[in-house]
């Protein structure tokens, strides 16, 4: 009976043993738009982190750098949206059914029976125009309160904020407990032997830039992985955006 319990024992501890301390890979392949007309090309050169969590959240600032992608698409919608609405409210139908509308109220001749059936289909018509800017609203209001929760809302904030996500990066680059690698001929990179665990991967381009801090020297991409007992597959392609 001692025997099996033992064997029993054994083979657990073998098998916790083996879930830790498991071996994978970590790789992927970093692109970038060169144009419209030739597609996507390898970017060849980019340094490419990966980064325990535990150590991550020590880095001064680490947030800033972890949640700089999300920001800076969060920015890009925002400043979509706003466009968007500029569109919806210069479309000719629109414009033209909210002077009909506007007359008939300034002159209040809505009121008399004979113009109620023209005033009612004027704001029949006007329904789809007014649901799908109400909806790009909402849609814009989403994004200004989550980038106003992380003080990345205005220009002046997102200069702060890119400054301290660049400083963050900086010190990564320096830290001797960061695994670092760079990106071959073919874009591909690889960390091998990477135990399990939560992990941040931080990827910044060699030929694709941008106008803030952080990405004036090369666009940054951030993302956070968990390893268990399997390979993880962090590709990203760099835009223009």
């Amino acid at each position: 009976m001692k025997k099996a319990l033992l064997l029993i024992a054994s083979i657990i501890i073998f098998i916790n043993t083996t879930k830790v301390f498991s071996q994978n890979e970590v790789s992927g392949t970093v692109t970038y738009l060169f144009n419209y007309y030739q597609g996507n090309k390898a970017d060849v050169g980019s340094k490419v982190y990966l980064i325990d969590s535990t150590m991550f959240s020590k880095i001064k600032n680490y947030e800033n750098l972890k949640n700089y992608s999300l920001m800076n698409s969060k920015r890009f919608l925002a400043n979509s949206c706003i466009k968007s609405l500029a569109e919806y409210n210069s479309e000719n139908d629109y414009k033209k059914l909210i002077k009909q509308k506007e007359k008939l109220e300034n002159k209040n001749k809505h009121l008399q029976e004979k113009n109620k059936e023209d005033y009612k289909n004027i704001v029949d018509d006007l329904k789809p125009f007014n649901k799908k800017i109400e909806d790009k609203k909402k849609e814009l209001e989403k994004w200004t309160n989550d980038l106003q929760e992380n003080k990345a809302l205005t220009d002046d904030e997102w200069n702060i904020y890119c400054r301290k996500a660049a400083e963050s990066l900086i010190d990564l680059s320096n830290s001797k407990n960061v695994k670092t690698n760079t990106a071959n001929g073919l874009g591909m990179f690889t960390f091998k032997k990477v135990e399990n665990g939560t992990y941040y991967v931080v990827i910044q381009s060699k030929n694709r830039s941008g106008l803030d801090v952080l990405s004036f020297m090369g666009k940054v991409y951030s993302k956070k992985i968990i390893v268990d007992n399997s390979d993880i597959d962090v590709s990203y392609n760099f835009t223009v955006n």
